[in-house]
Parts: structure tokens; C-alpha cells; sequence
């Protein structure tokens, strides 16, 4: 069982994302089980805990993953809330995620059968939900590679008028708010910065690289509470 990470990371292109993960989480859960649970907020009954593989990075993903391959559900208690006030400079949430997806990659070679639809239950969430997330940068630069190529080929005045409007009015925003174009293309520049960490992830699966933890001390300090 696993609850909700209510967090303040002072980033909107990240506090967007965990919105969305959460929605993901509570479907899963309404169908059967949720791919993993929350590090900061799980609970595993004491009779289905197994000792951990030493150097294991995600340990949340593979008790998930051990608890539902034995047959049993990992449910989704959005009642139960834990306060995260930590926050993180770019850097840092790029290592973790980083991190993460390689730990993916670590879980799927300790339990393979993660990858078998007779053996996982949730087999389609696992695929959609984790194994997606190494294909989403090809998939990202296929699709608008190809919906560019499609408009060039059969509107290529629309198409070259609209690519235009875009230049010209990025350039008037620059001219009379440098500020707001600065923070528009600093967060485009952030969600393609992201696109890169399957690739690094899976490089390192590929290469047996699971050495990529890095403890991250918050950026702000002052937001934790004091015990």
C-alpha cells in the first residue's frame, strides 16, 4: 500500500509531473495495483517482505514489482499524505530521474519475469507506465519529425506561414518582456533537457552502469522543517 507525496519542488514543470503521476497511480490501482509505490509513504504486510538485493537503487519499484508477482495487489490510499518540502535545483531532479530510470532497468534484470504478460498481472501498466518511458524521446522526435514533413508536404504555405508567426512572435516577446521570454523558453528548454534521461538511462543499463547514486542535500534548506 502506498499513499501521496504532497510536495511544494518549487518547479512547475516537475510538480505538473507528479499531478500526473499520481492520476496514473490512481487508475492503476482501480484496475488492480499501482508499478510502484512511494519511498517516502509504503506499507507491506510483514509476511510478505523479502530481503533486498544488495546495490538495489529502486527498492520501492522492486517490493512493488515482488508483491504483485506473488499474487497479491498494491493498493493506492490517497487519503494517506506525507509533506515533502524539499526542493531541488534542476541539476539535481535531472540526476534523480536519471536514477530512477536506471534503477528501472536494474529491476527488470533481477526479475525478468516483470517483462512476461502470463506472469505479471499488471503487465500492460508496467509496459505503458515504465517500459514507455525509454522509447518516449524517439517516439517524441518520430512523431514531430513526421507531423512536419506531413504539413511541409501538403500545406507548405500554411506551414512555412505559421513556422514564421512563431519566429515573429517569440521576437516581439523578447523586444517587450524579456523576462516572460526568458522563463517561457527556460521551461521548453527544461522539458527537452528531460527527453534526454531515458537515453541516459538506458545507456547505462546497457552497460551495467548502476553506480549512479548521489545523495542531494535541497537546494532550500530553509523550506525543511526542523525536527
Amino acid at each position: 500500500m502506498s499513499g501521496v507525496v504532497l510536495q511544494r519542488s518549487g518547479d512547475r514543470v516537475m510538480d505538473l509531473y507528479w499531478r500526473y503521476e499520481i492520476a496514473i497511480r490512481r487508475g492503476q490501482a482501480a484496475i488492480h495495483s499501482i508499478t510502484s509505490t512511494s519511498g517516502q509513504i509504503a506499507a507491506v504486510r510483514k509476511d510478505l517482505w523479502r530481503a533486498l538485493p544488495a546495490g538495489l537503487i529502486c527498492d520501492d519499484l522492486y517490493l512493488t514489482m515482488q508483491v504483485v508477482l506473488g499474487g497479491h495487489r498494491v493498493g493506492f490510499a490517497e487519503r494517506a499524505t506525507v509533506l515533502d518540502l524539499r526542493q531541488f535545483t534542476r541539476a539535481q531532479h535531472f540526476q534523480r530521474k536519471v536514477r530512477t530510470l536506471t534503477g528501472l532497468f536494474q529491476c527488470i534484470g533481477l526479475m525478468p519475469e516483470v517483462l512476461l504478460p502470463w506472469r505479471n498481472p499488471i503487465w500492460l501498466h508496467f509496459v505503458t507506465h515504465k517500459l514507455m518511458r525509454f522509447a518516449t524521446p524517439f517516439l517524441t522526435l518520430l512523431a514531430a519529425g513526421g507531423l512536419a514533413v506531413w504539413l511541409l508536404g501538403r500545406w507548405p504555405r500554411q506551414f512555412g506561414a505559421m513556422v514564421a508567426g512563431v519566429l515573429a512572435g517569440s521576437a516581439l516577446l523578447f523586444l517587450v518582456d524579456r523576462a516572460r521570454f526568458r522563463r517561457g523558453w527556460d521551461g521548453m528548454a527544461w522539458v527537452l533537457r528531460l527527453q534526454l534521461v531515458p537515453v541516459i538511462a538506458l545507456v547505462n543499463g546497457i552497460r551495467g552502469n548502476y553506480d549512479v547514486w548521489q545523495a542531494h542535500a535541497p537546494a532550500d534548506t530553509a523550506a525543511v522543517p526542523h525536527a
